[in-house]
């Protein structure tokens, strides 16, 4: 595949056409226009860094860098420390959001902007070599006479879609280009897998960045609208899962979990937040999609969305661990202090194992083959605190709830 690339390459600079005017850069995905506002509004992922831009891997991680642009081909030019000119911030999942208002910002009309070109240097960690460290293109260089292995970040305005158009689709963080996440459905089991890229979340939705790096979170989610919801706290509701690089996740039975067969749902909404760790302030820090107004407009978040329509197929029959039924699960007394009764449906006598764990995910009890549809749990050695208990069976179908011992 690489030789009919190259080849490719090839053809479209004997024909004098830079690969990089063709196309807007990967690292921008999820850029938006807003024409009406004269405005771009950038989303730039650090991890789409051209490899050669920084062999060290220094930049992951960096809180500020510097913002070096232009306008049509760098016709009009914003040096990366002029006083005027913007600063990148991290939010802490090496993502950087930006707005520029066209006019205000190159001092041209935004109907007669056909490109903004960017290199994001270093320049705020090093100021004496601000440009041997970048965030740059990967596709090679008419940008740098071929001499180097990157180019120019571009962002070519016939590329990018209309933030009107792109606040009507699927959340990017759910998938996208910009996203590492995967989400999917898979029509022949009716089963959907719903994937959040903490990157391309909205920072305002978790202050602090509190729920990077947490183990498991709790899932508030509806369906076709919020017109069937499963609350973050019911009995059975499912929980994200985190996959040690911040991109939560969880496989449902759609029609076991929303009680509605997939091919009658036309979105999925959810949210994520910290209820698992701290119910009373749950809502204080959530997994929310950056665009505005899923609260009537007072909120700078709203609602993740996924697009049923929109999705990639995938199959999710088999190789799929925790697929999670909303089975009736109850345990009582919750809480308890020195033992209680999980008790769940199970009408076909399936054999389950049950996993208890803390909130860090850690694993600290399993009994293994429990049928029927009810066991004890006796506290034994157990701490106080807040647990998650988990039924699975063969298949990897499972039933979870909290579980609280004071």
């Amino acid at each position: 595949m690489n030789k009919f690339y190259h080849l490719f390459l090839l053809l479209l600079i004997s024909m004098n056409i830079g690969a990089q005017d063709l196309i807007t850069s990967h690292a921008l995905a999820g850029t938006c226009i807003d024409a009406d506002a004269g405005e771009v509004h950038f989303i730039f992922d650090l991890n789409q860094n051209c490899p050669e831009a920084d062999v060290n891997g220094v930049l992951p991680g960096t809180q500020q860098m510097g913002f070096h642009s232009g306008a049509n081909d760098w016709a009009s030019i914003i040096e990366w420390n002029a006083a005027e000119a913007s600063i990148l911030e991290n939010n802490g999942a090496d993502s950087f959001l930006l707005t520029v208002n066209i006019q205000d910002y190159y001092d041209v009309a935004f109907e007669d902007l056909t490109d903004i070109q960017i290199v994001i240097n270093n320049g705020f960690e090093d100021p004496d070599d601000p440009w041997t460290i970048a965030f740059r293109d990967s596709l090679d260089g008419e940008a740098f006479g071929n001499a180097e292995p990157c180019s120019n970040l571009k962002m070519i305005v016939a590329d990018i879609p209309t933030c009107a158009d792109l606040n009507q689709g699927t959340s990017l963080a759910l998938f996208s280009d910009a996203a590492d996440s995967e989400s999917c459905v898979d029509a022949a089991t009716g089963r959907v897998k719903l994937e959040i890229d903490y990157a391309l979340v909205c920072p305002e939705g978790d202050p602090g960045m509190l729920l990077a790096g947490q183990q498991n979170l709790a899932l508030h989610s509806g369906i076709n609208s919020w017109a069937t919801t499963v609350e973050w706290d019911a009995a059975g509701a499912a929980q994200l899962s985190n996959d040690g690089s911040d991109n939560f996740s969880v496989v449902l039975d759609v029609q076991s979990y929303y009680g509605t067969s997939l091919d009658e749902i036309t979105d999925i909404q959810v949210i994520g937040n910290n209820g698992l760790s701290n119910a009373a302030m749950a809502w204080d820090n959530a997994l929310k999609d950056p665009r505005d107004g899923g609260f009537g407009g007072s909120d700078a978040c709203s609602d993740l969305i996924l697009i049923v329509d929109e999705a990639p197929q995938c199959d999710l029959s088999t190789g799929v661990e925790n697929v999670v039924l909303k089975r009736t699960m109850k345990i009582s007394p919750n809480p308890f202090q020195n033992r209680a009764f999980i008790e769940f449906d199970n009408p076909e006598n399936q054999s389950f194992d049950l996993v208890i764990s803390d909130m860090t995910g850690r694993i600290v009890r399993t009994m293994n083959g429990i049928e029927g549809e009810r066991v004890l749990v006796e506290r034994e050695n157990l701490p106080a605190g807040i647990y998650t208990a988990t039924l699975q069976d063969d298949k990897g179908d499972f039933a979870t709830s909290k579980m609280v011992i004071k």
